[in-house]
């Protein structure tokens, strides 16, 4: 499963690279989400956010790919911004999901009297 689509990154970007090499993109994208939440006891599944930072991910992909800007300079601060808020999107669903996987605890307080 994919969290985004060829034709939704083609959309965003307005790449012209054929969709097996958008794919290849998309996936390498998707395993990155997916041993993030793994790592944090989470499952993805498909959403807005998991969307959001699969395109992210991916843009930040393309432009690695095909770096472009003045004498490259703008090219990591792009990728680096893709990046960071790939993960800060994650970070929100994360934050949703571990409220509910949290065991609860209750204390009882025993007084003499």
């Amino acid at each position: 499963m994919s969290y985004c689509s060829t034709a939704d990154l083609i959309a965003l970007t307005d790449t012209t690279l054929d969709t097996t090499t958008l794919q290849a993109v998309i996936d390498d994208s998707d395993r990155e989400i997916n041993a993030y939440l793994k790592a944090r006891g989470v499952t993805g599944g498909s959403c807005d956010e998991t969307k959001t930072a699969s395109l992210k991910l991916a843009n930040a992909g393309l432009i690695l790919r095909n770096p472009i800007g003045a004498e490259g300079v703008a090219t990591p601060m792009a990728v680096n911004i893709l990046r960071k808020s790939a993960f800060e999107i994650l970070d929100n669903y994360l934050s949703t999901k571990s409220s509910l996987n949290t065991p609860r605890r209750s204390y009882v307080l025993k007084v003499n009297g």
